[in-house]
């Protein structure tokens, strides 16, 4: 978990000058979905800690919300309590304990008590973690000569239920990434611009056959920052002749085209709240054109992802953005 506030992301979250969750008044006896009211403008953002204590047979944990001295909670009432399940399953625990306190519609609360059986919170972290690890070490392993060293700051996918992840990650056979390599220059990435135009002469081991036993088809997968998810149902066998595994090349070109499509669905699309904008994509912003593809990585059982980092510097990405809107000059 992140050592800042994860309500930074949420400055007007409780706001002393919002009352549109609570209008209420401190000191009086009304209830509203059977909590106190309180008033909210004698208190700003709240803070909020998790305190655990891994010492014993269980890992306790603590939510805390957390307001300025002075405000008054009895001691007695009962606030909605949620299930640990989101907190325990790794990266989504800010943004899930920030969805409870915002749909729950409550000002603060003392404590929630959070029991987790030491043994499941262990092993869910221990099952999971291969392909993430193996994920995070491209960017440490991979040999760059062209492009920049930037990676889109994706993350990775994972299915909503837990018995989904226990199927489709924990009990599946995941795969090595697959790895573009080129020579000439010696590098860890092939250009989606030439991996579209088929001009793929250096990339190494091109030939080679890829998912072998992985089924008709695959999902690849993309978890571009500041979009939902999004995803291409892709065929694992060429049906031309001679007929067979589609090939690393072929692959290439695939994912590229897949890119394209998904840069086409999107550059019309509104990012999503608190978004960082320099990933926004569209002609004016991040183009296929921009993006090198270093490898794939088998994330799910059916779903693949790939790792991409930019062949153009974000500097010159915004560059062309504010070209793009300056008003022509008139010459006197």
């Amino acid at each position: 978990m992140s050592d800042a506030s994860p309500f930074d992301a949420f400055p007007d979250l409780c706001s002393p000058d919002d009352h549109s969750q609570f209008d209420i008044v401190q000191g009086s006896s009304d209830f509203r979905n059977g909590l106190p009211r309180i008033d909210t403008k004698a208190f700003g953002p709240p803070r909020l800690s998790i305190v655990s204590n891994s010492s014993t047979t269980t890992t306790s944990a603590r939510l805390h919300v957390i307001t300025p001295p002075g405000t008054l909670f009895p001691s007695n009432t009962q606030y909605p309590a949620f299930l640990p399940s989101a907190a325990a399953n790794g990266s989504s625990d800010e943004g899930s304990l920030l969805q409870i306190l915002m749909t729950t519609r409550f000002a603060a609360i003392y404590s929630i008590d959070v029991h987790v059986a030491e043994g499941e919170w262990m092993q869910e972290g221990a099952q999971t973690s291969e392909h993430i690890i193996k994920w995070k070490a491209i960017r440490d392993q991979a040999t760059i000569a062209t492009g920049t060293t930037t990676y889109i700051p994706q993350s990775i996918y994972q299915p909503y239920t837990e018995a989904d992840r226990i199927r489709y990650i924990e009990k599946a056979d995941l795969k090595e990434p697959i790895i573009f390599k080129t020579a000439h220059p010696d590098q860890w990435g092939v250009a989606l611009e030439d991996a579209m135009r088929a001009k793929m002469k250096n990339l190494i081991d091109k030939d080679d056959n890829m998912f072998e036993n992985c089924g008709p088809s695959v999902s690849i997968r993309l978890q571009w920052p500041g979009y939902r998810a999004w995803k291409k149902q892709i065929l694992t066998t060429n049906f031309k002749s001679p007929k067979g595994l589609i090939t690393r090349a072929k692959l290439a070109k695939t994912i590229a085209i897949c890119v394209k499509r998904f840069v086409e669905d999107k550059e019309k699309e509104r990012m999503v709240m608190e978004a960082d904008r320099r990933w926004r994509v569209g002609p004016r912003y991040i183009r296929v054109e921009d993006l090198i593809l270093v490898s794939l990585h088998h994330i799910s059982k059916g779903s693949w992802q790939p790792q991409l980092r930019l062949r153009t510097p974000l500097s010159d990405i915004q560059l062309r953005r504010l070209q793009a809107q300056a008003p022509p000059s008139v010459a006197f």
